[in-house]
């Protein structure tokens, strides 16, 4: 082999294995942004994800963890963006072995929508439990909902409980793995009540500083307002 065919071979080889191994691939993709983050696990250990939604529409959104940052891209509390991004595959060789083989940075915002639903954020008592007026005379229930965290907890008048927000939708908030201590009290009816209520909660409605959860049917199953 010549000089000349010995210098084409490895240019030949260079470029195939620079196609390999150094190329990437880039798609381009829309996606919306959820107004809050969550929690979420990670090699290093408890951080706060993104949600995102990877439709057109916000009709119906199936929120998924994002665990990889996106370049560029400044993210708002309270606020639904739809954004289009470039997504890229890396070579696994040039990062850490812990780290992502994508890289994601923004290209544009396509929308902005303020989420009136961040308005749940807070603290709430409540007024009516499957319509029946709260007794002010016993110890209130109370709530509060940390919807970063997506969970829930307070005291129900007698006992307190933590559970989490596994459906958060625009209209559907639904609770599980509610757990509450076991102390005993001389009137258990309204704590057991509050507790068959927040069970039975699927819907929401928020007006007026009031905050009506509501069954499968449409029925009140509790109702409250914003502590001052």
């Amino acid at each position: 082999m010549n000089h000349q065919k010995l210098t084409n071979f490895v240019i030949i080889v260079s470029t195939m294995l620079c196609v390999m191994s150094c190329s990437s691939t880039k798609n381009k993709t829309i996606i919306w942004v959820h107004s809050m983050k969550s929690e979420c696990s990670s090699s290093a250990g408890i951080k706060q994800c993104l949600l995102i939604h990877r439709e057109d529409s916000l009709d119906n959104p199936n929120w998924e963890l994002f665990y990889s940052p996106i370049d560029d891209f400044n993210f708002e509390t309270g606020y639904f963006q739809k954004i289009e991004i470039l997504e890229e595959s890396i070579d696994k060789s040039s990062i850490p072995a812990d780290a992502s083989s994508r890289r994601y940075s923004l290209i544009k915002t396509l929308d902005k929508q303020i989420d009136r639903s961040y308005l749940l954020n807070d603290t709430w008592v409540p007024i009516r439990i499957f319509g029946n007026p709260v007794n002010k005379k016993i110890s209130m229930p109370r709530m509060e909902l940390n919807m970063s965290k997506v969970q829930v907890f307070g005291s129900n008048g007698c006992n307190n409980y933590r559970g989490k927000i596994i459906i958060f939708t625009s209209t559907h908030i639904q609770f599980s793995n509610i757990g509450t201590t076991k102390k005993m009290c001389l009137d258990m009816n309204s704590s057991n009540s509050y507790d068959i209520a927040l069970k039975k909660t699927r819907y929401y409605k928020l007006g007026n500083l009031e905050l009506t959860f509501l069954d499968d049917s449409g029925n009140e199953t509790v109702s409250f307002k914003k502590v001052d």
